[in-house]
């Protein structure tokens, strides 16, 4: 059965803004080049996998041509063979013109449903994917999750910090003076979360942007509770 809700601006995930426990400070940020290397988060130390990749560079101009009204906020659970029907059927609804541009962005979010779904080794997947022009997650926290995959198509991109800063993070919140790292424009990040048996998510947060007037277009997968 296909779940889909249609969001406004909500908490979707319970945030943990202190640490259930010490940081593992040896656990691994590792990288890849190709999306089979995402499969590396399930190695026992690892605790993010990032891909840099590139997309066309049409979709970025299409989506900044877009009124980002015609985005639906929403969260489905589904398995990812019948999520692009879903996806079709719910821009439709929202008035999105139907192009190769949007068939492109689709097709990229199946592909990485479809990656997401063998890493976790699970047939269905929650996606969200969602524009934002607010501060959401604004504060360092760690997921309570086991492990999720992000990745943003328009506007700022997640802020998170390395493991050696990452309490420091957590305790100083908006007065944290420390280095801060920022995923690239496409990069797909999949990170451990609290859940995870290794102990400790990364620690990381939402850009600033509800005072500039900025849009963020944002895919979240996660292995539904």
């Amino acid at each position: 059965m296909i779940k889909i809700v249609l969001l406004d601006i909500v908490m979707l995930t319970k945030l943990e803004i202190k640490p259930n426990k010490k940081i593992n400070s040896e656990s691994e940020i590792l990288t890849t080049n190709n999306e089979q290397g995402l499969a590396k988060i399930n190695l026992p130390n690892s605790q993010m996998v990032l891909w840099q990749r590139r997309l066309l560079k049409d979709l970025k101009l299409w989506l900044n041509q877009l009124d980002l009204r015609c985005l639906p906020n929403l969260r489905v659970t589904t398995k990812p063979q019948e999520l692009r029907s879903v996806m079709h059927s719910l821009f439709d609804d929202c008035g999105m013109p139907s192009t190769k541009m949007r068939s492109y962005l689709i097709e990229d979010i199946e592909k990485l449903v479809f990656l997401f779904s063998d890493i976790i080794n699970n047939t269905q997947v929650d996606v969200r994917f969602e524009s934002l022009n607010h501060d959401g997650c604004w504060k360092f926290h760690q997921d309570s999750v086991e492990k999720r995959l992000i990745t943003t198509y328009l506007g700022p991109t997640t802020e998170w910090v390395k493991n050696q800063y990452a309490e420091q993070a957590l305790r100083s919140q908006r007065e944290y003076q420390g280095p801060i790292e920022h995923f690239q424009p496409y990069e797909v990040g999949i990170f451990k979360g609290s859940r995870d048996s290794l102990g400790s998510g990364i620690v990381h947060r939402s850009p600033a942007i509800s005072e500039s007037g900025t849009t963020r277009l944002l895919l979240c997968l996660n292995k539904p509770l």
